[in-house]
């Protein structure tokens, strides 16, 4: 079961972590604990279970998340990472956000890495840099899923319990800060919102106890929803300090999947997203 897995591979990595962080805070230097770039979200949360072990073990430290990303395969992705590494952290975990901080490495050639850190009392690594660019061509940078009720809302994945994945409807705060931070850059530039309706589907998932659930046949999506489900999106990006003038919006038709929201960014002259239907 995807549970017992879990449980094994936080057990494995915290005894290893266990004896470097014995041997290296003992020279009060920063213990570099793990390193991976992409991996699933039960691997990652396992990482995260043996982190906070880390720090639990050790009383005067203090954990440092550096997430590393930025290339245009992995546009914001970085951001999205802390985000749902926060939310884990702070809301399923209950951990105390005051025990450790995140920083973002942003470059345009580096691919998706996260290194997980101790620093013992007075000790500290230089700050890393986020060199942010303006993408030289349109990128997708976020996704927002909707799987129940038609008045479903984008929420923040910051405020997500995350337990099998994230839930309805999760954008990420973090990438949206930098968003705005690169349209402040670049006035010209815009987001686009396309919104997708689902088809009637039969699907199954695994619940945190590893058994099968079938969901429910759903009817087919209401074409008037691709309206709400853009506004709802329009809402949380101005909510969030992006302007209105700089949002543009599209409804995508149907899918064979269920019903979801791309977030777009186009640079000045970029090429406007097509759905895909």
């Amino acid at each position: 079961m995807k549970t017992m897995r879990k449980i094994m591979i936080s057990t494995l990595l915290t005894l290893l972590l266990v004896i470097s962080i014995s041997a290296q805070t003992a020279e009060q230097k920063p213990v570099l604990l793990d390193e991976f770039g992409r991996l699933g979200l039960e691997e990652i949360m396992a990482r995260l279970d043996s982190f906070t072990t880390g720090l639990s073990t050790t009383p005067d430290t203090k954990g440092l998340i550096r997430i590393y990303g930025g290339d245009e395969n992995c546009f914001a992705c970085h951001y999205r990472r802390g985000s749902l590494m926060s939310a884990y952290l702070n809301n399923t975990r209950k951990f105390s956000p005051e025990r450790y901080s995140i920083e973002y490495c942003t470059d345009s050639k580096e691919e998706l890495r996260t290194q997980l850190y101790l620093l013992p009392t007075l000790t500290t690594l230089p700050k890393c840099e986020e060199n942010l660019e303006i993408p030289k061509r349109s990128v997708l940078f976020d996704s927002a899923y909707f799987f129940y009720k038609e008045n479903n809302k984008p929420l923040p994945l910051e405020d997500s319990v995350i337990e099998i994945g994230p839930q309805n409807g999760e954008y990420s705060i973090d990438g949206l800060k930098m968003v705005k931070r690169l349209l402040d850059k670049s006035p010209e530039s815009r987001i686009y919102v396309i919104s997708y309706l689902g088809i009637n589907i039969q699907a199954s998932y695994e619940d945190k106890n590893g058994e099968t659930v079938e969901r429910t046949k759903r009817k087919l999506d209401k074409k008037s929803f691709a309206k709400k489900m853009l506004q709802n999106a329009k809402n949380a990006l101005i909510k969030n300090g992006i302007d209105s003038s700089q949002i543009e919006t599209i409804e995508g038709g149907y899918v064979n999947s269920e019903r979801k929201l791309e977030f777009w960014f186009v640079p000045k002259d970029g090429e406007i997203p097509k759905p895909k239907s």
